[in-house]
């Protein structure tokens, strides 16, 4: 059974890697990306302060190290 600290930095992961989406198809300074790192940014504070580490939160989204 996954914990809520789980799901969390499993979302924080997903919100991470669509915000690196958001990025490279629009580039960093569009506001169509606002939204992503808004949300990336707010998912990955939580996580982190439910003890993930930036290591989990990457993993989670699928990302390269």
């Amino acid at each position: 059974m996954r914990t809520e600290p789980d799901r969390l930095t499993q979302a924080a992961g997903h919100a991470v890697a669509a915000a690196i989406r958001a990025i490279n198809t629009h580039g960093l300074f569009d506001p169509a990306i606002t939204p992503a790192l808004e949300a990336a940014t707010a998912l990955f504070d939580l996580a982190m302060r439910c003890g993930a580490t930036a290591d989990d939160i990457r993993r989670a989204g699928g990302l390269p190290a």
